[in-house]
């Protein structure tokens, strides 16, 4: 979900997305992260309320959001 600045109707910049499960997110967060993208680099990172709900901070997994490297998929990528 692509959030929309109310005035002009423009994007802001960010997005939200759903995962099946946790595994998905930290598959999408280690593969898309700081991913050129249209001139841009991704930043992935987990809400405050995914790492709450999953439990990935009981399980031992980090307190803050992610942000991992992945390889450059090319100006070629759609996301």
């Amino acid at each position: 979900r692509l959030v929309y600045d109310k005035e002009s109707k423009q994007p802001k910049g960010y997005a939200f997305c759903d995962f099946a499960d946790p595994d998905a997110a930290m598959t999408a967060i280690k593969t898309l992260s700081d991913v050129e993208c249209n001139g841009r680099r991704l930043r992935l990172d987990l809400a405050d309320n995914a790492l709450r709900s999953s439990g990935l901070r009981s399980l031992g997994g980090p307190a803050s959001p992610l942000a991992l490297p992945a390889p450059d998929m090319g100006p070629s990528a759609a996301i």
